[in-house]
């Protein structure tokens, strides 16, 4: 047993050194490099902000044109065949009843995205995008008087949240979330 035990504590040393001289450049003229670890799935990653303002550039025009192969129309102006329906009490007076619908809403292609809030990981993405002008007309009925309303929404912001998963060498989104910031409404 201390034979193996003196034998193993040698084998140590001689390993140990070794590994120490060939990691030591001034005794052998060389140096050891170890590999990088594997980053994380939440390490944030370098990107470069040329290529992602071609993409959005590309996003932008595509607005336009829709994407017929997947039967998605033109998205400029977004239309929506919504029917919102809600109710309320004004100052406990009296109830209104709202019902919107056929949404259209213009200034979804003129954004801009901030790279320096930007974050992407290896499983994650979080884009801030700011719209300075957007206005949405929709077809209203308050209390049975129909007419057309729009609101107008100034310097918006969205910050898009996105987790996918890298499957055959394409992402796909498994789960899409946000938050909208609103400076000023109309």
């Amino acid at each position: 047993m201390q034979r193996a035990s003196v034998l193993v504590t040698l084998l140590l040393l001689v390993v140990v050194g070794r590994v120490a001289t060939e990691a030591d450049p001034e005794s052998q003229g060389q140096t050891v490099s170890v590999p990088p670890a594997a980053p994380s799935l939440t390490d944030p990653l370098p990107f470069d902000e040329a290529t992602v303002e071609r993409f959005f550039t590309a996003v932008k025009s595509q607005l336009r044109c829709g994407y017929p192969m997947f039967g998605i129309p033109s998205l400029v102006p977004l239309k929506l065949s919504y029917t919102l329906k809600t109710s309320f009490d004004l100052l406990s007076l009296k109830k209104i009843n709202v019902v919107a619908s056929n949404f259209t809403v213009y200034g979804l292609n003129d954004f801009t995205w901030d790279p320096s809030r930007t974050r992407f990981t290896r499983t994650s993405a979080t884009v801030p995008l700011s719209f300075p002008n957007v206005t949405a007309f929709a077809h209203t009925s308050l209390n049975g008087a129909n007419g057309t309303s729009y609101v107008q929404l100034r310097n918006v912001t969205v910050r898009l949240d996105a987790q996918y998963e890298e499957k055959d060498d394409l992402l796909y989104v498994t789960e899409l979330g946000g938050s909208i910031l609103l400076e000023d409404a109309k």
